[in-house]
């Protein structure tokens, strides 16, 4: 049998209008994935690349 690996994996995740408040200051991770949870862009990934802010 198989070894299983029981892990959780969750996203940064924020509602379109907390993400555009933050976008000129906030800098997500190298590899960080952050998801809009509602609004026209609900759904959207953007990953971090350690250097640029969410806008």
């Amino acid at each position: 049998m198989a070894n299983e690996l029981k892990t959780r994996i969750q996203l940064r995740h924020d509602t379109e209008e907390n993400w555009t408040s933050v976008k000129d200051s906030f800098i997500p991770l190298v590899g960080e994935a952050c998801l809009t949870t509602d609004g026209e862009n609900k759904g959207k990934v953007k990953y971090g690349d350690g250097t640029s802010t969410w806008g």
